[in-house]
């Protein structure tokens, strides 16, 4: 469905504000295209989630939405333990938790696949960087338009 990617990143935010209390900023230029509104909403609430769990909770966390030409990017950063460079990949793994996260948090190991494979079913990906100095960034990079992605096979 057609619909304003800031406006949804502002309703995940206001509702985490709302719920959860942590200090999250939103910076979202009016961002306007086809994809699935249900999926897209879950993806970012996994991704806020992360940056609650695992991050710093005396930094705030920041999300970001912007698009360029064809195409939208959805930007997380939070501030905290950077994720080891090992894991980077098969956190994106269905069922798979890094050592560090499975010490901190009870989890099943389906978010971040989860974040993976909307991002793909939309013609899109998702990728990490994270390191102690500039902490951690996802960005879930996608056309404007995913209806040509509608149908199309998948590897879930």
């Amino acid at each position: 469905e057609q619909f304003d990617m800031s406006e949804l990143a502002f309703e995940v935010v206001r509702h985490t504000a709302t719920f959860h209390g942590v200090d999250l900023q939103l910076d979202a230029a009016p961002s306007i295209g086809y994809w699935c509104r249900g999926s897209l909403q879950r993806a970012l609430e996994n991704l806020v989630s992360n940056a609650i769990k695992y991050g710093d909770p005396s930094a705030p966390i920041q999300l970001w939405v912007s698009s360029s030409g064809a195409r939208v990017k959805v930007s997380l950063h939070n501030e905290g333990e950077p994720i080891p460079v090992a894991d980077t990949e098969s956190m994106f793994q269905l069922y798979h938790r890094a050592e560090e996260a499975r010490k901190k948090t009870i989890g099943w190991g389906v978010g971040l696949p989860f974040v993976r494979r909307v991002a793909e079913s939309h013609g899109g990906s998702v990728i990490v960087s994270s390191t102690a100095a500039e902490g951690t960034m996802f960005v879930i990079d996608m056309p404007i338009d995913a209806r040509p992605f509608d149908h199309a096979p998948s590897v879930a």
